[in-house]
């Protein structure tokens, strides 16, 4: 072997792994943010439905929606925190009352932010109810009905996918694992697909198809509500 091919195979030998790892970094990146943006939605409405039913109970006693809120913020719940997230926006919520920002409208505000569709739709009801009239309690009251519904039938999503999933996930690194595993054994065996002009585009070619895979994997697993 002549010192030149030498010179030209082992730099790019190193460097394949980190340009394919760099390659697939926006992918992954886009799915993690993609995921971790859905879980932190999915706890907000669970917090979300969870202070609407103290909500409910005040309202219910004869109370506004805008004065069970300030209620909220001025009670104990802070400390709790499997609420951090809702106690937040309630608290923002109460800062805009206090300068006389409409509650309506500062609800709203956080339901956009939200990015929930639940959500979204019970601040426009609740609008509606509060300018326009409407019974406010039967608002609540089947919006909390219809969200724990939707929480029931995505807990049983999850359920029935999880098996799926985890064979997804042991489907997509054992091509790697079993390249680490070849490597382990014979190093001189895997040069083959290092050094030579075929090889590297059988590598490049199995790169595209496991991407894919994993997209395509990915896509499938994912059933949104």
């Amino acid at each position: 072997m002549s010192p030149s091919f030498m010179t030209y195979s082992l730099p790019s030998l190193r460097t394949r792994p980190f340009a394919f790892a760099a390659a697939m970094v926006p992918a992954v990146l886009k799915e993690f943010i993609a995921w971790r943006r859905k879980n932190i939605v999915l706890r907000l409405e669970r917090q979300f439905a969870e202070i609407m039913q103290i909500v409910l109970s005040s309202v219910s006693a004869g109370m506004s929606v805008e004065q069970a809120f300030v209620e909220l913020n001025e009670g104990n719940l802070k400390e709790r925190p499997e609420l951090k997230l809702i106690m937040k926006e309630v608290e923002i919520i109460n800062r805009k009352l206090i300068i006389n920002y409409s509650f309506y409208d500062a609800f709203k505000n956080f339901a956009m932010r939200s990015g929930s569709s639940d959500i979204k739709n019970f601040s426009a009801a609740v609008a509606v109810s509060g300018t326009r009239g409407g019974n406010i309690v039967y608002i609540i009251r089947n919006s909390l009905a219809n969200m724990r519904m939707r929480f029931d039938t995505d807990r049983e999503i999850r359920h029935t996918l999880a098996l799926p999933k985890y064979n997804h996930r042991i489907i997509t690194a054992m091509p790697f694992l079993l390249i680490l595993m070849i490597k382990s054994i014979s190093y001189e065996y895997m040069q083959v697909i290092y050094q030579t002009r075929e090889g590297k585009l059988v590598s490049l070619c199995v790169a595209a198809v496991l991407l894919t895979a994993w997209i395509i994997g990915s896509r499938l697993c994912n059933i949104d509500m």
